[in-house]
């Protein structure tokens, strides 16, 4: 019977205090991973890798020749006004 008795003061003793902790650490982790940098960088780093897996974009790939210098034209419509100017080369 006292055994009983302290089994039973034992237990609630020790349930109440193991589901606080439990609680506090629950806490504490979710507090942690919502607000800081913790897990927020590989999440970042998953929805990029995914994103570009994913891209479905159809824009042709082309090459510009950076050498080459713009003409500029003058037109209006479908007739030119004026006349094809290049850029003058700065000697």
């Amino acid at each position: 019977m006292v055994a009983l008795d302290y089994l039973l003061m034992t237990l609630a003793i020790l349930i109440p205090i193991t589901v606080s902790l439990l609680l506090i650490i629950y806490v504490t982790i979710r507090t942690f991973a919502n607000y800081t940098d913790i897990g927020k960088s590989k999440k970042t780093k998953k929805r990029k890798e995914k994103k570009f897996q994913e891209a479905t974009d159809d824009i042709p790939a082309f090459t510009i020749d950076t050498n080459k210098k713009p003409k500029i034209e003058t037109s209006f419509g479908g007739g030119r006004i004026g006349e094809v100017y290049e850029h003058s080369s700065k000697d």
